[in-house]
């Protein structure tokens, strides 16, 4: 979903596939932000419309991470929920290339809310990579 906003600047560009997330993760050296969501879940529609749609977020994640969007309601999705405890939409992991967690919140909040957590999730990576 490339998509520009009338500013010009990039929105989050969710990726749909798991495997060539990982691909471009290992080929970035950036961890995975994995959105676990739904098309019902209004929580997940609120995070896409006001925070996901603005460029400053968009900049920031794409700067830190590669976004993955991963659909509850799939098998994908359903397995995702179970190997990483996903009890909540959305919710959203830190993974490493391999698929270890990093990182998890869940929750819809405001974009300096979702930013300031992605950046303690960053601090804690940088940290534990010391």
């Amino acid at each position: 979903m490339a998509v520009l906003s009338a500013a010009g600047m990039a929105q989050v560009r969710f990726g749909t596939s798991p495997d060539a997330a990982r691909r471009k993760a290992l080929a970035s050296g950036k961890p995975l932000l994995v959105e676990v969501g739904a098309a019902w879940c209004q929580p997940c529609r609120d995070m896409e419309r006001e925070v996901f749609s603005r460029g400053d977020v968009g900049e920031f994640v794409d700067g830190n991470f590669v976004p993955l969007r991963i659909d509850a309601d799939t098998g994908t999705g359903r397995a995702v929920m179970r190997k990483y405890g996903v009890t909540s939409l959305p919710s959203f992991l830190v993974l490493d290339t391999d698929g270890n967690l990093l990182g998890r919140t869940a929750g819809a909040r405001p974009a300096s809310d979702f930013i300031a957590d992605m950046r303690r999730m960053l601090r804690h990576i940088a940290d534990g990579r010391r």
